[in-house]
């Protein structure tokens, strides 16, 4: 199993999933169905064929952007909003927090003004310091 999965199993978290070869083809029914695949996925699986497919994506990005390879898509996303961002640092109350990708000088500025808290965007260099470089250097 990936290290992820490994972690849930490690904390009695547990995972299911059927295998497309070891689906009951007799008890699949087409017109009640939602099969849900990795967008990567091109071949489906092999249960599906003869049926009509309609191909739908969940994503936060097609609310940007124009997927022609679905049939729709849904602009969702599970990733926080940066004022739940701002929220869940509330909540833990770090002394300094360090911001990286996205919006990272946006978000360290709303942390700064909204909670009084020292932060400032953690920007990748060529050559990455070690972490006692990078904090060293930052006092």
């Amino acid at each position: 199993p990936s290290r992820i999965n490994q972690t849930y199993k490690n904390n009695n978290v547990p995972l299911s999933w059927e295998n497309f070869e070891e689906i009951d083809v007799n008890i699949f029914e087409p017109e009640n169905t939602v099969v849900l695949l990795p967008r990567a996925c091109i071949k489906l699986p092999s249960f599906l064929d003869g049926y009509k497919i309609s191909r739908g994506m969940v994503t936060g990005q097609a609310a940007r952007f124009t997927y022609r390879k679905f049939d729709q898509t849904f602009p969702f996303s599970m990733h926080a909003n940066s004022q739940e961002l701002v929220n869940y640092v509330e909540k833990i109350k770090p002394k300094r927090v360090y911001t990286l990708y996205g919006f990272d000088s946006e978000l360290a500025a709303l942390i700064r003004h909204q909670l009084k808290i020292p932060s400032r965007p953690l920007k990748l260099a060529e050559k990455k310091p070690t972490l006692d470089e990078y904090l060293n250097k930052s006092k």
